[in-house]
C-alpha cells in the first residue's frame, strides 16, 4: 500500500509539473535556471530520487538512472528525448512545455554524470 501512495504522489507531482502549469511557468521551473543539478532536484528528484536511483517503493515502475545497465546505453540525445517526450509507457511524463531547452540541455547533461565514479552529486 505504502508503493502505491508513494506512485500516486509522484504522479500527481509529475502531471502537476507536465499539465497544471506548463504553458504558464516554463521560466519558472528552477526558477528559470540552467543548472542541471537544479533542475533535476526540482523536476525529476521526486519520481528518480535525489541521487539518480528511486526509493525502493517507486524501484518497480521508475528508472534507476544510476545503474550501469540505464547509463551503459544512455546518450544526451536519448536522455533528452526522453525529458522532452517521456516514456512510452507514460510512467514518465513529457516534460517539453515545462523546461526550456536549454533546461531539457542541462538536466540531460547532469542525468548522464549520476551514476559515474567521480561524477555527479
Amino acid at each position: 500500500m505504502q508503493s502505491l501512495a508513494a506512485l500516486a504522489r509522484c504522479s500527481a507531482v509529475c502531471l502537476a509539473l507536465a499539465v497544471g502549469v506548463a504553458p504558464a511557468c516554463k521560466a519558472e521551473v528552477a526558477a528559470g535556471s540552467t543548472d542541471g543539478a537544479q533542475v533535476f532536484r526540482e523536476v525529476c528528484a521526486h519520481c528518480h530520487g535525489a541521487l539518480g536511483a528511486p526509493p525502493a517503493q517507486l524501484a518497480a515502475t521508475v528508472k534507476d538512472l544510476t545503474a550501469a545497465e540505464f547509463q551503459a546505453r544512455a546518450t544526451l540525445e536519448v536522455v533528452r528525448e526522453q525529458v522532452k517526450h517521456g516514456s512510452a509507457s507514460k510512467v514518465m511524463p513529457a516534460f517539453a512545455d515545462v523546461l526550456s531547452e536549454a533546461q531539457v540541455d542541462a538536466v540531460a547533461g547532469y542525468v548522464l554524470t549520476l551514476g559515474r565514479a567521480g561524477e555527479g552529486p
